[in-house]
């Protein structure tokens, strides 16, 4: 897999560093252990662990090109603590009041000849020894304020707002002494805990479409697995409930995909919890699922090429705003809450003197499916429909609590096919971009699926910052390359002056 690397039976994550910042990070390149085997680690676990890799890869370089706290968001600084301490073996609460004491000190060889009885403050010193280097720093600067607590203590206190990463070895260091959150106390904690913390789920307002399937899911395992006090025997009850669940949709006839897929958040909340509250279970392992080779999966509802091209006329005779939003849907398999959340005054990009394109990022609460979502899609045709429209399409399905339903109905309209649904474009664009061969990297960034980096370009600098980016000329011509029949009837209906495309491949012709 790229940018994952074997050494000594272990994997780890290795990526260079870019030039221009090597002299500013004093080395060339940016190595990461992903925790894992590389005999038995299994290619989904080996994703996930790569997916964190590169997530912490991006801050990193952040962190050499902006020192300015204030450019980070608080998860991203708490990210930065966390890799303090795993950095330095250490783990928050470690030095917690709880865990203090003379034998802590007389288990330790050095310690233990030490006079005095070591204080909570520096046993964190020792765990996170940037933070002494840190005091030293500010005190030569001037920057430390030094005052006598009630309790005779001295508290050092910085004068000047600290960097990302002062303020990360600052957190790192208060960490190992704050006492640990404790866990939930029953399985339906664990996973509301699950939802807030990790998924940011709001569990007071009514949740959307996705939030309510997800919901749905967790409460069908519930049925098969009893809502106890979590202890050491939770994880049986919670392995038995899964098979339960797994015979019992197998019965069913439930394709296996969709079963995995129905219990893989169930599965995934547990192993956060047992990470995120260090209890002491095993990791839960996805039951096994018979691939069932007598399965025949329904066949998925496409457009063919005559189909697309057909589709594309009939969307750019009609000339609606709900058109125009199907378009931009085939152009990358989005979904029809995207285009919905899409920023009127900042997300469409149609004007770009070569490379028209609209940024998908989430709206203005960054809210998509999944973090490899945000992407920046170039417009290959039907660009002046488009441009024209898709603002009128984005201010009526943002009003919308299905927005899905007024387009299903308007793709049926323009393709006089009863059984196709929005989703049937992403379908298509998956088909598409196979039959032409298209790299999966790139077609990973276009739809916004795991495995693709290069709209992190988009994430990091801005959308404007992506349409400077020469990443953007290779999406359009390779887009252009994969819907090249609707592109050459683009060209037919600007030979006779009713074409809605804008030439591409940077023909200015």
């Amino acid at each position: 897999m790229k940018y994952v690397k074997k050494l000594k039976a272990k994997l780890y994550f290795n990526r260079g560093i870019p030039l221009r910042l090597r002299s500013v990070a004093g080395k060339a390149h940016f190595s990461r252990p992903l925790g894992l085997d590389a005999a038995t680690a299994t290619e989904q676990e080996i994703l996930e662990a790569r997916i964190e890799a590169q997530r912490m890869y991006d801050l990193y370089l952040k962190t050499l090109e902006n020192t300015s706290a204030d450019a980070y968001a608080d998860n991203e600084i708490e990210a930065l603590a966390a890799d303090v301490l795993r950095r330095n073996k250490a783990a928050a609460g470690q030095y917690a009041p709880q865990m203090l004491g003379p034998k802590l000190q007389e288990n330790d060889p050095v310690l233990k000849r030490i006079p005095w009885e070591i204080t909570q403050e520096e046993y964190a010193a020792m765990a996170v020894p940037e933070h002494t280097e840190l005091m030293i720093k500010l005190h030569r600067e001037g920057s430390l304020k030094t005052t006598l607590s009630e309790d005779k203590e001295l508290i050092h206190t910085p004068t000047r707002k600290l960097t990302a990463q002062e303020e990360a070895v600052q957190r790192a260091w208060e960490a190992v002494q704050k006492v640990n959150n404790q866990a939930p106390r029953t399985v339906t904690n664990l996973w509301q805990a699950y939802l807030t913390q990790n998924r940011r789920f709001d569990l007071d307002n009514p949740p959307n479409r996705e939030e309510k399937r997800i919901f749905r899911r967790f409460e069908q395992f519930m049925k098969f697995c009893p809502d106890v006090v979590i202890n050491d025997t939770t994880p049986d009850l919670i392995l038995q409930g899964l098979d339960d669940i797994v015979a019992t949709e197998e019965q069913r006839g439930l394709a296996p995909e969709s079963i995995r897929r129905n219990l893989s958040e169930v599965v995934s909340a547990f192993n956060w919890a047992i990470k995120k509250y260090r209890l002491k279970w095993q990791k839960i392992e996805m039951p096994e699922i018979n691939s069932r080779p007598d399965y025949i999966p329904k066949a998925k509802d496409v457009l063919l090429t005559p189909e697309q091209v057909h589709f594309y006329n009939a969307a750019v005779d009609a000339d609606t705003p709900l058109a125009a939003a199907l378009l931009l849907m085939l152009h990358c398999g989005a979904m029809a809450t995207e285009v919905a959340r899409l920023r009127i005054d900042q997300d469409l990009h149609l004007d770009h003197q070569l490379y028209p394109y609209v940024a998908m990022l989430g709206g203005r609460k960054r809210s998509t499916k999944t973090p490899a979502r945000p992407r920046c899609v170039p417009i290959v045709f039907g660009v002046d429909l488009i441009r024209r429209r898709l603002p009128e399409a984005v201010e009526m399905l943002n009003k919308l609590k299905d927005p899905s339903a007024k387009l299903n109905a308007e793709l049926r309209m323009l393709t006089n096919n009863k059984s196709l649904s929005g989703h049937c474009l992403r379908h298509t664009f998956k088909m598409q971009t196979n039959n032409k061969l298209m790299s999966p990297e790139i077609t990973y960034a276009i739809a916004g699926w795991a495995g693709g980096w290069i709209n992190k370009v988009a994430n990091q600098y801005g959308s404007a910052g992506f349409g400077e980016n020469e990443q953007l000329q290779t999406l359009n011509k390779e887009l252009a390359r994969v819907f090249e029949a609707i592109v050459e009837e683009d060209k037919q209906r600007l030979a006779h002056g009713s074409s809605n495309v804008l030439p591409f491949s940077g023909d200015k012709s």
